[in-house]
């Protein structure tokens, strides 16, 4: 799943988060300034639903075992959001998945190549998405999340 959110670093920086069936991404590249950050779900202690500045319910909060906290906001669909990324979290603590993907020409909109890889290569899947000829599309084993949707 790709979602447009913001981390809270010393600054807000935009871009994009990611959450495969074992980790949880986000990736920003403001000029020359790139903040790339992998969450394996199996370190996530808690997931919460926060608040911008107090009011506003548009942020997740997520606490790892290590004691680390990462702050995602600007969501459109923070409860949409949520959900999806809680029950990724609770999937992941059931077993491993694997998955491919399908990348989709952007000029034609046909399948172009399936790349069979384990999900747990969240470095690998962020160089695939810097990828700008192509849509990248990802697919798994859908047989046990298709409740989450």
């Amino acid at each position: 799943m790709e979602y447009s959110s913001a981390l809270q670093k010393d600054i807000l920086v935009h871009g994009r988060m990611y959450a495969t069936l074992n980790y949880l991404c986000f990736h920003a590249k403001i000029f020359t300034y790139e903040t790339s950050l992998t969450v394996p779900w199996r370190e996530v202690a808690t997931l919460t639903k926060e608040k911008t500045a107090l009011v506003i319910p548009n942020a997740i909060q997520v606490h790892t075992t290590k004691g680390e906290k990462h702050f995602f906001t600007s969501f459109t669909a923070r409860d949409k959001t949520y959900n999806m990324l809680h029950g990724l979290w609770r999937r992941a603590a059931q077993d491993e998945v694997r998955g491919s993907i399908c990348f989709y020409s952007k000029s034609d909109g046909k399948p172009h190549d399936y790349i069979n890889f384990p999900v747990s290569d969240c470095t690998f899947l962020l160089s695939i998405l810097r990828c700008l000829s192509f849509v990248p599309i990802f697919s798994a084993d859908i047989s046990g999340i298709l409740s989450f949707f």
